[in-house]
């Protein structure tokens, strides 16, 4: 999950980012964050939703905290 997220979040960022926060030192860009959130939000939530018995909304929370 972390290679494809912050991967994808990476070339969004430095493509399309515009809005900057700064964290520890370090300059994001709001459009790259939420890239990487998208992301890793899909990356968990379908697989447990197509291979597992768990419920939709089970799903949607369990992603949504990791």
């Amino acid at each position: 999950m972390l290679a494809l997220a912050d991967a994808l979040a990476a070339l969004i960022g430095k493509g399309y980012g515009e809005t900057y926060f700064h964290t520890a030192g370090e300059k994001r860009s709001i459009e790259g964050s939420s890239a990487f959130l998208i992301t890793a939000f899909l990356l968990v939530h379908i697989p447990m939703l197509l291979l597992s018995d768990t419920s939709r909304v089970d799903t949607i929370l369990i992603a949504l905290g990791c």
